[in-house]
């Protein structure tokens, strides 16, 4: 609802010809909505657990497969094609996905640990995940391979998720509790910066 809600105000001050969809679940379903009730086209573009793990949810599924065949575009990668057709998508659109920007260029600004984060640690001799902290992403063989290894190494972890809160409760329990640190989510222009630190 909060995102409806916040979705609402913007369309209804700026008037957008079309809302775009960025992942179905959950800014799809929202904008599904959203668009129904202002009546305004649609297109969606999809992430690749939006069609594997939580488009097989059986409470997503007919949520997802409804703002799907709504829709009045569908952005996808060539070869899924076939798959939106097949659902009774009406206009699939292919793109190929960007190479790496500027943005990623290994010279710019950085991050000060210290500073930004209040971690005392060495970028030098620092790993960092980034990303959704899901037990599905094997966050937890990465803190337990770092556990066993004789490697001193710092772990950054950016990013949030349903897993967070365990793999921080299994973490005060190990060796390196003091070498994990959980910075949680970053906006994503302050992505390029924090990957350029380590």
């Amino acid at each position: 609802e909060k995102l409806v809600s916040l979705a609402l105000n913007i369309i209804e001050k700026e008037n957008p010809d079309f809302i775009l969809g960025w992942y179905l679940v959950p800014y799809g379903i929202a904008t599904h909505y959203v668009s129904k009730l202002l009546s305004k086209k649609y297109v969606l573009n999809h992430a690749g657990s939006d069609l594997t793990k939580l488009f097989n949810h059986p409470y997503l599924n007919p949520l997802i497969t409804r703002a799907l065949k709504d829709a009045n575009a569908i952005l996808t990668r060539p070869g899924l094609e076939k798959l939106f057709h097949e659902l009774g998508c009406s206009k699939v659109m292919t793109y190929k996905l960007p190479s790496i920007p500027n943005e990623f260029n290994p010279h710019g600004e950085t991050f000060n640990f210290s500073r930004d984060f209040g971690l005392d640690i060495d970028p030098e001799r620092t790993l960092l995940f980034l990303g959704k902290v899901s037990k599905s992403k094997g966050i937890d063989y990465l803190i337990n391979a770092l556990s066993d290894s004789q490697m001193e190494a710092d772990l950054v972890i950016a990013g949030n998720g349903g897993y967070r809160k365990e793999l921080q409760n299994s973490v005060l329990s190990s060796r390196i509790k003091n070498r994990v640190h959980f910075i949680g989510i970053l906006p994503p222009w302050k992505i390029p910066s924090l990957i350029r630190s380590v």
